[in-house]
């Protein structure tokens, strides 16, 4: 009797409530594709579980369930088809976004035996979809998801912490039903930029087709979808990728991207309330603080080495009062009282010592912003004046830096390089621009690039005596532009001669050479 109920069902309607009715409590009227609840509010309605859609026409075939490339190529409309079948092929392809149908020479995916072509694209959507394409792509790269996290916050998370690690996890484990597209795309990203094939893996997905992958999936989901954190989490990793792999005016575009992104979200408002009981009750908002200083950050260290023209920046750096941004520690949930009150220094505190490697990369940002703020005053006096400050301040910062980075375990490099980086380009604008009667200025920035670059020779050096550890933390994009700014300065030099010079030279290229490896760059 059961059954005969069961098999004279609509087809116009599910065997069960559609998921997302099913999480709210709320009553279902069953109807497929989308419940009408959905369909009323122009929402994506999902039937996650084969036994919640309608059972397929009989089909006693035992042949395997067709892949995503026989999934497509069925959508071809047949040679005679009635008005009710082009409407259902014009559904199908709508439904199944064009660059995902690329896919399928990275994803075999095996759709399910028990739904019609139509119906699972109907059902699955955009989440669905991106969801299976993710995982078979990891799975491609012979990781686990396990395996990618891991790798992720035990590298690169500690010198850019913009992903709470908690959230990540809890929003892993205990989704039930397939995730959101800007979650998938986040987790592809955290594999690209962890990525490091071997020679097997190599032969199925290499990093160049992870990359294009990823910036494919990346368009398309930002296409269909508003901003989301998630989203621009996955651009930011994108973004540091492609600044690693020297495709500098590409990572521009792609962090000024993010920050338009997080414009629109509200990110951009930081609060300048330097008030304790205020802080501590906006701890719930660390990531989405993190996430725009990150942009901040990115967006200016990516700028100095191009220095476009008349451009601005996407992005306004937040008042000196604004608190700096939270550890991977705090970040994570799991800091001490201590690690949680840094969060309510200002930025401009930078002769503080007890701050971690993320708000000190704050500060060296502070300081470099500052300078390419000065080069833009026009009365020559002034600027002058406050580019002989701005040295002063880097210098010192820079000091405080080098004297923490050999006593901590805190991850100093990024905020290392930044404070170096401002300090070339100040010292380089003053020796390009050839002042009138003002030779004791080239010469004083002349001396200072020799000591600069003597710095970089020293953390090449100690970095590489380091190297085995790159595997597991890998050096940010920035320790590899100054290391190229020190060979530069080298090769414009006069007064390095002979095998002191040759000594320097190979000091930076095994650095440059380490670091390649790292970040699989041929």
């Amino acid at each position: 009797m059961a059954s005969n109920v069961i098999i004279n069902r609509s087809p116009d309607h599910a065997l069960q409530v559609c998921s997302n009715c099913k999480i709210r409590k709320k009553a279902c009227d069953k109807a497929f594709p989308s419940c009408g609840y959905y369909t009323y509010r122009a929402l994506v309605c999902r039937y996650t579980a084969p036994a919640s859609l309608p059972e397929a026409e009989n089909n006693d075939s035992e042949t395997e369930a067709p892949s995503y490339r026989e999934f497509i190529l069925s959508l071809e409309a047949p040679a005679t088809t009635t008005a009710a079948d082009m409407e259902s092929f014009r559904i199908s392809c709508s439904s199944m976004p064009s660059s995902l149908m690329l896919m399928d020479t990275i994803s075999d995916s095996v759709l399910s035996r028990s739904l019609s072509f139509g119906k699972l694209a109907e059902s699955l959507g955009l989440d669905g979809i991106l969801h299976d394409q993710v995982h078979s792509i990891i799975r491609a790269t012979g990781q686990f998801i396990d395996d990618v996290t891991v790798r992720y916050f035990r590298g690169i998370h500690e010198w850019i912490p913009v992903i709470s690690r908690g959230s990540f996890q809890n929003r892993l484990i205990n989704s039930s039903a397939p995730a959101r597209a800007d979650f998938s795309i986040l987790l592809l990203s955290m594999c690209l930029i962890t990525y490091r094939p071997s020679r097997v893996t190599a032969q199925l997905i290499n990093q160049d087709t992870m990359y294009f992958t990823t910036k494919m999936l990346f368009a398309h989901v930002q296409a269909f979808i508003s901003s989301s954190p998630n989203l621009i989490q996955a651009g930011i990793l994108i973004s540091i990728y492609e600044y690693a792999h020297g495709k500098l005016d590409t990572a521009y575009n792609s962090i000024a991207n993010c920050a338009k992104m997080a414009h629109a979200i509200g990110l951009h408002k930081l609060k300048s309330s330097l008030d304790p009981q205020e802080n501590e009750a906006s701890l719930g908002g660390d990531e989405e603080k993190n996430i725009w200083w990150g942009i901040v950050i990115y967006e200016r260290a990516i700028f100095c080495d191009i220095m476009p023209a008349d451009q601005p920046l996407a992005t306004r750096f937040p008042s000196s009062f604004v608190p700096l941004p939270s550890e991977s520690a705090v970040l994570d949930r799991n800091g001490t009282t201590h690690v949680r009150a840094m969060t309510r220094l200002s930025v401009s505190a930078v002769d503080i010592k007890h701050v971690g490697g993320f708000g000190r990369q704050t500060q060296a940002a502070y300081l470099l912003d500052q300078v390419l703020n000065i080069i833009k005053i026009v009365d020559i006096k002034t600027k002058l004046l406050e580019l002989g400050k701005a040295d002063k301040d880097l210098m010192g910062f820079l000091g405080i830096l080098l004297e923490k980075s050999y006593k901590a375990e805190e991850h100093y490099c990024g905020s290392i390089a930044i404070c170096i980086r401002a300090l070339y380009v100040l010292h380089c604008y003053i020796l390009d621009q050839a002042f009138t009667g003002l030779e004791n200025w080239g010469q004083y920035s002349a001396a200072a690039l020799d000591t600069v670059s003597k710095m970089v020779i020293d953390i090449a050096d100690y970095c590489n005596k380091q190297c085995d550890s790159f595997h597991i933390h890998p050096p940010p994009p920035t320790t590899f532009y100054i290391v190229q700014a020190a060979l530069k300065h080298l090769d414009t030099d006069p007064c390095l001669e002979g095998d002191f010079r040759s000594k320097d030279y190979e000091a930076l290229r095994k650095f440059l050479d380490n670091f390649h490896n790292r970040w699989s760059i041929i």
